[in-house]
């Protein structure tokens, strides 16, 4: 049987270890979470990186459970840190209210840009992201016969 307090706690808590001591993480409070090679680094809201000697992958299912989306091959980003999406020369960055730019890319973008569509809470938001970032609206390919 599902306890609601006890499955939304494990999914918003996540406990890594490193060589300074054991971290009993609130996700709310991480911005991101960053992949080189085997270690992964989580970027909080208040500045503090913590480097684990595990990669991204390993806790990628936990972080998407808990409201994160991955962006790229060596990013995952919190949700709730994103306040814009941008184009630039190298396809689409998502654009956090703390912390760097995190770049999108492209064959993650459809993805990403359709987690962003379930979060939001605006109904016109979908199409005009689609159409933004220059990913075609399924009605726009129907063609008209005489």
């Amino acid at each position: 049987m599902s306890n609601f307090k006890t499955d939304y706690l494990c999914q918003s808590r996540l406990v890594v270890t490193n060589h300074e001591g054991v971290y009993y993480l609130n996700l709310a409070e991480v911005i991101c979470v960053k992949n080189d090679n085997s270690y992964s680094s989580f970027e909080t809201k208040c500045g503090e990186t913590i480097i684990v000697s595990q990669p991204l992958r390993n806790f990628e299912e936990k972080l998407v459970k808990a409201g994160f989306i991955r962006a790229n091959q060596s990013a995952m980003i919190n949700l709730e840190y994103i306040v814009r999406i941008e184009k630039n020369e190298m396809g689409c960055r998502a654009m956090l209210s703390v912390g760097k730019p995190i770049s999108i890319s492209r064959n993650r973008k459809v993805d990403f840009i359709s987690m962003m569509k379930k979060y939001s809470l605006d109904s016109e938001m979908p199409n005009s992201l689609d159409r933004f970032i220059g990913i075609p609206h399924s009605n726009s390919s129907i063609q008209h016969s005489k």
